[in-house]
This record gives structure tokens, sequence and C-alpha cells, in this order.
């Protein structure tokens, strides 16, 4: 893998991990979340600063260049992430659906039992 290529993914990659901990920090990102980028950030590096780990995937897939195996490796990393935060989005948003249809119930219930305190009041 070219030498610039590396430096270049390697300041990226800190500065991405530099990035996460700004928004963990001003409470932007859960904790939870934070494992999972950071992870997918070492790996990038670790991957980047020592490219003959990733060569026997090349050779195996049938890539030409490293540098191609990697970015599929960070579109899998994006990926996998994508699907994880959307299957927490739709559990998310069961939950609110529950909770607003719950609220209704209950304001229902307080506007009947105040227009029946209204009504025997009277």
């Amino acid at each position: 893998m070219n030498t610039f290529l590396k430096q270049i993914l390697i300041v990226g990659t800190l500065l991405f991990f530099v990035f996460v901990a700004y928004m963990v920090r001003r409470k932007k990102l859960a904790l939870k979340y934070t494992l999972t980028w950071v992870g997918a950030s070492i790996c990038l590096v670790i991957l980047a600063v020592f490219d003959g780990i990733i060569r026997p995937f090349t050779r195996f897939l049938h890539i030409v260049e490293p540098t191609n195996a990697l970015f599929m490796i960070v579109i899998f990393f994006i990926l996998m992430i994508l699907f994880t935060m959307t299957v927490t989005i739709s559990k998310n948003d069961d939950a609110i659906r529950n909770l607003t249809q719950e609220l209704a119930l209950l304001q229902k219930s307080s506007d009947d039992k105040a227009d029946r305190n209204k009504s025997e009041g009277k």
C-alpha cells in the first residue's frame, strides 16, 4: 500500500477518533454507540499500519490492490453500523408509538373524570 495513502488513512482515522471523543464529551453521542465507532477506527488504523494483515484477504478474494480491500472492509463496517442503528431506530419508534397511545388513553381517562366531577358538582 502506498505510504502517502497510509498516512492519510491514519491521520483521517485519528481525527475521526478525536471527533467521536468530542461528541461523547458534549453528550451528543451515547456511550454505548461510541464503542462501535472506536472499534471500527482502531481496526482501520491497524489495517492501515500493518497492510500485511489484509494481503491474504486481498489474494483470497482476487482483489488487485489492498487499498480496494481496505475500502471494502470500511464499507462493510459502515453497513453493519447502519443496520444496527436502523434496528435501534425501529425499536425506539415502536416504544414511542406505544407511549403516545398510553398517554392519549390516560389523558382521555383524566378528561372523563374531570367531566364527571364537573357534572356532579353542578
